[in-house]
């Protein structure tokens, strides 16, 4: 198992791009603990996951989830532990609950990435498999997936974003994820 110190690596990028497994595969064999932002929205408005909601509703919902996640996040950097966040982070006010963890722990490695996939045939293939296994994701469909692209927002300027080519196997794409971590392993 690897070992990090103290650290939090933010995946960031469109649905379907393999954020959650990725993720889940760095809890697996390391010591990053997964926090997922679908879980807290689940968790804490478990009648409004998995629907589509009017656009202020889903965003109100969304922002109070982050927080969830983020005031979680502080609680393990406390407790010495690494933290990954598989999120599309795709508006601002998303980002900010992210920028906000890191302007008050300056002694905390954020860094952030984003998951690029540019195969729809790989894309389809991974919302069919979502599709079977079951989901509370509100994209459920190549239409949803499009219509994601078009409300996704550019990182702040200053934000060093990394970026993943996330077509590859997971184990693959964790372990680019992990090099960049390199100067934290323990």
């Amino acid at each position: 198992m690897r070992m990090f110190k103290p650290c939090v690596a933010a995946l960031s990028g469109l649905p379907l791009h393999g954020k959650s497994e990725v993720a889940t595969y760095m809890a697996k064999h390391s010591n990053f603990a997964k926090r997922d932002v679908d879980d807290f929205r689940r968790s804490y408005f478990a009648a409004q996951s998995g629907v589509v909601l009017p656009e202020v509703e889903e965003i109100d919902i969304m922002v109070r989830s982050f927080r969830f996640m983020m005031d979680s996040v502080g609680k393990l950097i406390r407790m010495s532990q690494s933290v990954v966040l598989p999120s599309t982070f795709s508006r601002r006010v998303f980002k900010d609950t992210l920028l906000e963890f890191v302007s008050v722990h300056p002694e905390v490695s954020v860094r952030v990435f984003r998951f690029d996939v540019s195969s729809l045939n790989i894309v389809e293939a991974r919302l069919k498999k979502r599709l079977e296994d079951g989901t509370n994701s509100n994209v459920r469909s190549m239409e949803r997936y499009h219509y994601s692209k078009t409300i996704v927002e550019p990182w702040p300027e200053g934000v060093s974003v990394i970026p993943v080519n996330a077509e590859g196997p997971i184990e693959l794409v964790a372990n680019s994820i992990f090099a960049h971590f390199r100067d934290l392993e323990i």
